[in-house]
């Protein structure tokens, strides 16, 4: 008995495609991504930047202000972000994994998630944040004198949250708000 795959190896024209490789695939989503962020620039960065799980290593330096929350929940390449970068709305890096900083002067209109960003171990001078500061889960055991919170620091699972809130206070004298560590 002759076997369907004996005769399409025998064959010329095979009908079969084969498929794309692992890295074939990400080179493309990676260039989409890229390009979705170059016509968000291109069209005056104008609402919702979400680039959630991408495989991007950096944001381009000339993604300088968005106007709505920027997405970056769970890009694990993810290594930088560009300097003076302006978030008019919600900031979420949750999960950025090989993130190790944050720019200097980041300015966040609304709230900053970096809960599960294991590799950010400080913050940077002239960092403001509107609602939120969330650092759950993270490394970070000092806070920046010049921090500026509107509403609540979120320090659970951190070494912070094993200093009191008076201590807390000192390290940033600006801070009004609520701070959670349970």
């Amino acid at each position: 008995m002759i076997k369907f795959l004996d005769i399409l190896k025998e064959s010329d024209d095979n009908i079969f495609i084969p498929r794309r490789t692992k890295e074939e695939k990400d080179k493309k989503l990676l260039f989409r991504t890229y390009r979705k962020i170059r016509d968000y620039i291109k069209n005056g960065s104008q609402g919702d930047l979400d680039l959630r799980h991408s495989l991007i290593e950096f944001l381009p330096k000339n993604l300088t202000e968005v106007n709505g929350n920027l997405i970056l929940i769970g890009c694990k390449n993810l290594k930088s972000l560009p300097n003076n970068l302006i978030v008019h709305g919600d900031f979420n890096l949750n999960r950025c994994v090989n993130l190790v900083s944050l720019p200097n002067n980041l300015i966040v209109n609304g709230t900053l998630d970096l809960e599960g960003c294991k590799n950010i171990i400080s913050l940077p001078s002239g960092l403001k944040i509107k609602y939120v500061l969330d650092i759950q889960k993270t490394y970070i055991d000092k806070l920046p004198q010049d921090l500026e919170v509107g509403k609540f620091l979120v320090l659970h699972d951190t070494p912070l949250s094993k200093i009191s809130q008076d201590e807390i206070r000192k390290m940033v004298p600006k801070f009004k708000g609520d701070i959670y560590l349970w």
